[in-house]
């Protein structure tokens, strides 16, 4: 088992997109890193910087996520038949933040 690590300091913290996380790992000479998102995410990273290490966090399984596959995503492009509606008020009160994880996502 691994020895608690103490917390990073305030400049080795990120908050970012997926794609953010990528071009983090990208312009950084770290080679270890602590993810706390998704663990597939952890796979991905390794994927694509097999010179790296990637710690996901314990417990980061999104049961949601799971519950997409490439069949669903390819028939729900074919038929267009699964929408999702959200009510308006759901909307603009969602609108802001979401806007403003596109903007960290592209680095605004």
């Amino acid at each position: 088992t691994r020895s608690p690590m103490p917390p990073a300091p305030e400049s080795r913290r990120t908050a970012a997109s997926t794609e953010g996380m990528v071009n983090r790992v990208k312009a950084s000479q770290v080679k270890v890193f602590i993810l706390g998102t998704e663990v597939e995410h952890a796979h991905r990273m390794k994927r694509l910087f097999p010179d790296r290490t990637f710690i996901p966090v314990p417990g980061t399984v999104c049961p949601n996520m799971k519950k997409t596959t490439l069949a669903k995503v390819l028939a729900a492009l074919e038929t267009l038949e699964t929408r999702v509606v959200v009510p308006e008020e759901i909307l603009r009160r969602a609108r802001k933040p979401l806007d403003r994880m596109v903007e960290i996502g592209r680095g605004d």
